[in-house]
Order: C-alpha cells, then structure tokens, then sequence
C-alpha cells in the first residue's frame, strides 16, 4: 500500500495521509495516540496532494490533476466531509504554478 501525501495539522494533533493509487483515501490520524479517527474517499481522481489550514485544525484541503477539494473535519463526532472546488474545464491543461 502506498502513502501519497502526509500533512501534520497546526498544532500537531493530527496527521492526515492520501493513500496511493490503490487506495486514494483521506484518512485524519490522532496524533496523542496513533488511532485513524475518521476517512474518505480523497475525490473521483487521484488526490497528489493535501495541507491543513494554517490556522486551524478543522479544515484542510486536497488536490490532484483534476480535482481540488475543501475538507471540513470535525473531531468530536468523527467526520470529515468535503467541498469540491469548481475548476473550469477548460482551463485545466492552462492553469501551473508560476516559480520565481
């Protein structure tokens, strides 16, 4: 099985790993303890990415090829539930991250 991404939350309480192309899962770990609390399927396309928020460590987000999802994550009932992000089609093959 194969890890795709791994992002600790801000504080370190929790870990969030993508699984790999045969699995493509979001799974949000517990750090006090090392138990999964909760997971989901990452999106319809493989997910190559994910980061929590900066300030927060109730909400992440993924990406992939095709897809960018939001991530709400509620630890006291063990949920995580996701937002799709509207990408235009068409400027798919046109968006890329500028370097300087």
């Amino acid at each position: 099985m194969q890890i795709q991404a791994l992002a600790f939350s801000c504080h370190g309480s929790y870990l969030a790993s993508i699984g790999g192309a045969d699995d493509n899962n979001l799974v949000i770990w517990r750090m006090e303890d090392g138990m999964a609390i909760c997971g989901s399927p990452a999106s319809h396309d493989s997910a190559l990415t994910l980061c929590w928020y900066n300030n927060s460590e109730a909400a992440l987000a993924s990406g992939g090829l095709r897809n960018l999802r939001v991530w709400d994550f509620d630890a006291v009932n063990r949920k995580v539930r996701p937002t799709d992000v509207a990408l235009p089609e068409q400027a798919l093959g046109q968006l890329h991250r500028h370097r300087r």
